[in-house]
């Protein structure tokens, strides 16, 4: 499929959401089961063909192979390196890939062993697992923040030591006072800096890969076990991102604490279990403008339902559909995200319902010790290989400033 032909129908799907959104106005009712039904088919379809647009622009309007699961993901045949698994290789990274595929007691020599073990081995194998390469760990978390939003527009850091410092404004300074032309002002006491405490913590996860594909001469094993990582791992760090508590977690966005966002940083809905267009813009507003550049709109799909029928003061809506952002649309010009894992699908008083803020403010930490174990004979009744994953990594706001939320009255 060509690029100009994906456009074509690109456009046929918003246009068919545009007159199902007028005629549902027109007749000043909800969207009955089936339309919604039907226009989130269409949010899906028009999903789909951007993931090919995209697709088409990497090779140059060309047509395109199969449609990509998700934005940033690249399947196996086309990965951004040119490696290729050599059975007999020496190099660290064929180490890698002999080791998820056969493990350890599947090596013939002795000495490719020990060269296997100096290479990857942070314990013995029965005790601990392996280290992934230093130099494919970039890889592994460049599939991860393509999973999860928060992490592909936050600030990240990678460290070998067991915490960073973000430092803080707890207390702002007094205001100044108009002086004498000699006097010199008053001195201030009140500004206090204070830091926040970023420390990794331990992710762990087991993923189930078919013994058989492994073993397929076709397919890079460290990719397979890459994009399974991210996948399951992502899920996880996403929930934290928005609900974590910050204990041996993500201190997510949605959560009061005085450590992240805290009160201060709300505003109640006008009227009780309603958002209207003016609460939409007072948050909009609310956002200092130095942080209004690159801020978005964290929300839920209960909460894009709800409101995709807003209008502005001139009767343009205030969701727009925008090819460019990830999910294909704006709201009052800034883009918005939607995820699973945002408080608000019940719709209760109290609830926060979306956030807008600048994910720049939201710092995460990773420690580079990425480990991996195989376990070779727990899944092999199932013809599958069991893989144990271990990560660390933590994350927190560490500006309230640059956020906004939104909480049902």
């Amino acid at each position: 499929m060509h690029i100009q032909e994906i456009e074509s129908r690109l456009r046929k799907v918003l246009s068919k959401q545009n007159r199902m959104l007028g005629l549902a106005e027109d007749e000043d009712r909800e969207f009955t089961t089936a339309e919604w039904k039907c226009y989130r088919k269409l949010d899906t379809e028009g999903f789909d063909l951007k993931m090919r647009k995209e697709e088409a622009e990497l090779n140059g309007g060309n047509t395109v192979g199969p449609i990509r699961p998700s934005a940033g993901f690249v399947p196996y045949e086309t990965r951004d390196d040119e490696f290729r698994f050599d059975p007999a290789g020496t190099t660290e990274r064929d180490y890698y890939s002999r080791y998820i595929i056969s493990g350890l007691a599947a090596m013939p020599h002795d000495a490719v062993i020990k060269n296997e073990q100096r290479a990857l081995q942070a314990e013995l194998d029965v005790q601990g697992g392996f280290f992934v390469p230093r130099a494919q760990i970039p890889g592994y978390i460049k599939a991860l923040d393509a999973t999860v939003f928060t992490r592909a527009r936050c600030t990240k850091y990678s460290i070998k030591a067991n915490e960073i410092f973000a430092p803080s404004l707890d207390q702002d300074p007094a205001e100044p006072t108009w002086q004498s032309e000699l006097s010199s002002g008053n001195l201030d006491d009140e500004m206090r800096i204070g830091a926040r405490k970023i420390h990794p913590h331990p992710l762990v996860e087991r993923i189930l890969v078919s013994d058989t594909l492994l073993r397929l001469s076709s397919v890079s094993p460290e990719a397979i076990i890459r994009d399974r990582f991210a996948a399951r791992v992502g899920a996880v760090l996403e929930n934290s991102a928005m609900v974590g508590d910050g204990v041996n977690q993500y201190l997510g966005l949605f959560v009061d604490s005085d450590l992240g966002i805290d009160s201060s940083r709300d505003r109640d809905t006008g009227t009780a279990g309603v958002v209207k267009s003016d609460d939409l813009i007072d948050i909009a507003s609310d956002l200092p403008a130095q942080y209004r550049k690159g801020a978005v709109w964290i929300a839920s799909r209960e909460f894009l339902r709800r409101i995709s029928k807003l209008k502005d003061g001139s009767g343009n809506y205030l969701i727009k559909q925008d090819l460019t952002s990830e999910f294909g649309s704006t709201l009052l010009g800034h883009e918005l995200l939607i995820s699973e894992y945002c408080p608000g699908s019940d719709w209760n008083t109290g609830d926060y319902v979306c956030i807008f803020g600048n994910l720049q403010h939201y710092w995460v930490v990773d420690a580079l010790n990425l480990r991996i174990q195989r376990l070779n004979e727990l899944y092999q009744a199932t013809n599958q290989v069991g893989f144990h994953l271990r990560m660390e990594t933590d994350g927190m706001p560490v500006l309230a400033a640059a956020f906004k939320r939104l909480k049902l009255k």
